[in-house]
């Protein structure tokens, strides 16, 4: 799955990743970033900004920075321009990659917020590794002890925890593959998506290899719908992890 079919799914689906999260939602990430304090000014990276929320709840927080949000989708963009046009955020479509050529610049927080469980190669283990990439290049664009901040989606079997999100990942790519729509009766499974999700213990471990300080910012289970115990979900939700960059001589 390239960044153009998940660019094309975004533009399709705005309507359903568009709408604005409650404010109570980022309020304590809010105040911890809210706590960071450099001398020259803070620089804030969103990577997969969507329409805004996170650094509109930090402008409302009180953050004085300067902000930068990147997403893939154009209607998404547009969404977060109309969100924030009377503040100071730079807003543009593109991806991690692009970002490094066209604003090399270094920042104290990057957050990505969702962006991980859509980095999708031909096999799990290959979109894994895509999202190793993705951090180490995040990683290398922090200055020395700065923070990066990643929200995702977990999800924990019986017997082995990577169990269902297997099941998931494989299951989309024989549905797209085929052309079938079960979005009728499975809501959340609509055509063109593809997902890879990480469990919690995953997540950390990939984290740990870049950062002495990683912590376990915000936990959240979720109802479990109907149909994924079916598929021995035990346990899924969300979950936000902060990790500082080493320092480096």
């Amino acid at each position: 799955m390239s960044s153009d079919d998940v660019k094309n799914y975004f533009n399709m689906h705005d309507h359903d990743y568009g709408h604005d999260k409650d404010p109570s939602f980022y309020i304590d990430l809010s105040n911890f970033v809210h706590r960071i304090k450099r001398s020259d000014g803070l620089r804030i990276l969103d990577v997969g900004c969507g329409s805004g929320s996170f650094i509109k709840a930090l402008i409302e927080c009180g953050t004085t920075a300067h902000f930068v949000g990147i997403d893939l989708s154009e209607k998404m963009i547009e969404r977060a321009k109309s969100k924030l046009n009377d503040h100071d955020v730079e807003l543009y479509v593109m991806d991690v990659n692009q970002i490094r050529r066209h604003i090399p610049i270094k920042y104290n927080v990057i957050h990505l917020g969702s962006v991980l469980h859509h980095l999708i190669g031909r096999t799990q283990g290959q979109s894994k590794k895509l999202a190793e990439e993705t951090i180490k290049a995040l990683v290398d664009m922090l200055e020395n002890q700065g923070v990066l901040i990643i929200e995702e989606i977990f999800y924990h079997s019986y017997m082995i925890p990577t169990l269902t999100s297997k099941f998931i990942f494989y299951g989309l790519k024989l549905l797209n593959r085929t052309r079938l729509d079960m979005s009728n009766y499975i809501p959340q499974v609509q055509l063109g998506l593809e997902v890879s999700f990480f469990s919690e213990k995953e997540l950390r471990k990939l984290l740990q290899k870049y950062s002495n300080n990683v912590i376990n910012f915000r936990r959240e289970s979720w109802p479990i719908p109907k149909v994924y115990r079916y598929f021995l979900l035990k346990d899924c939700g969300h979950m936000t992890y902060v990790a500082t960059r080493n320092q480096t001589p």
